[in-house]
């Protein structure tokens, strides 16, 4: 581990946070306590591991030991390329990357330098490898768009836009690199009327209780503490279903409602594209939220319950392919689900 990556300061939420983590995990599948373990160790997060290490000595059965759909780290490594054949769209779903959450800080919202090189790392490797499958006399066909949240921490940074716009750049060095025209990335092309950035779409956005729900937001920060842990597992369970409902906000249906729509409609964008674009493959690159992925993910690709444990890494998400027939799928822990659009 690197000398700055040492010295990198966590705020008392994170630490808290990851803290809770490590008291559980023992209860997780071995594949998810190594992910979360190699995150704390490579954060050098002050996380005491005690606990972790009394339990996960205990006896296992078959049941536990065996991979399960109801216990899920999507971390970067899930930014995977899929197939996408000839006629395929491919969507990325994913969440941003660290930011500063020092509202202090004049970069607040802002992904941390640290983050800025882990996502152009992570987009690199994407790009590269989906690049590499596709035969060099085909790779013309390849075309790519960005889209985004645009959500903004503390009225400042719009840390998953950054994300995206990072990914886009890194796609036109290695689309350039690997003799594929510039305007293969759709967002520059001569049509685009977003001169030349990622397309902010709002049905990617945080979850909209801060800013449609305030009165939900202070019930629940009376009731679980400011924004904790406690607060966000209440959240993501709907244990106040009834005050929610009562108050109007949204809820992780909702979330999981709005982001299928979101990806109906990139699919949609995908069919239209194809019928005016024969033979080609099309990349949608989608920045995102962590409380936008793991609902929908929970609800409408694993079909379990709200309760059920499905973690976000920074810079982590999902990536879902479409054929030409219109068939969506996603590979998550080695398992094959098809997802309704």
């Amino acid at each position: 581990m690197s000398e700055t990556s040492n010295k990198t300061a966590h705020s008392s939420e994170e630490i808290a946070d990851w803290q809770s983590v490590a008291n559980i995990m023992h209860s997780w599948h071995q594949d998810l306590q190594t992910h979360a373990k190699r995150i704390i160790n490579e954060r050098s997060l002050p996380v005491d591991l005690t606990q972790h290490e009394l339990q996960s000595g205990r006896n296992v059965s078959r049941d536990e030991s065996e991979q399960s759909p109801d216990r899920v780290m999507l971390d970067r490594m899930a930014i995977q390329p899929g197939k996408l054949d000839v006629g395929g769209t491919e969507i990325v779903l994913q969440r941003h990357g660290k930011y500063i959450r020092d509202t202090n800080d004049p970069e607040a919202g802002g992904l941390t330098v640290e983050a800025v090189q882990l996502e152009t790392e992570t987009a690199a490797e994407y790009f590269t490898e989906i690049i590499a499958r596709i035969p060099e006399e085909e790779r013309s066909s390849l075309s790519v768009l960005f889209v985004s949240s645009d959500t903004s921490y503390a009225n400042n940074g719009q840390r998953s836009y950054q994300t995206t716009a990072i990914a886009q750049k890194v796609a036109e060095q290695l689309l350039q690199e690997n003799d594929i025209h510039i305007l293969s990335i759709l967002n520059i092309s001569p049509n685009s009327t977003n001169q030349g950035s990622p397309i902010a779409m709002q049905t990617l956005r945080e979850p909209q209780i801060f800013e449609k729900s305030p009165d939900f937001v202070t019930y629940m920060r009376e009731k679980y503490g400011d924004l904790g842990l406690d607060f966000w597992i209440a959240f993501e369970e709907d244990t106040e279903h009834e005050a929610r409902l009562e108050m109007g906000a949204e809820g992780p249906d909702e979330i999981a409602d709005r982001m299928n729509a979101a990806l109906g409609v990139l699919s949609r964008y995908g069919e239209i594209y194809h019928a005016q674009n024969p033979n080609s493959r099309l990349i949608i690159w989608a920045g995102t939220h962590y409380d936008t992925i793991s609902p929908f993910v929970k609800r409408n690709v694993l079909h379990i319950d709200k309760t059920a444990p499905v973690l976000v890494d920074y810079g982590g998400g999902v990536v879902v392919d479409i054929d030409q027939t219109g068939k969506a799928s996603t590979s998550i822990s080695g398992g094959e689900y098809q997802i309704d659009l």
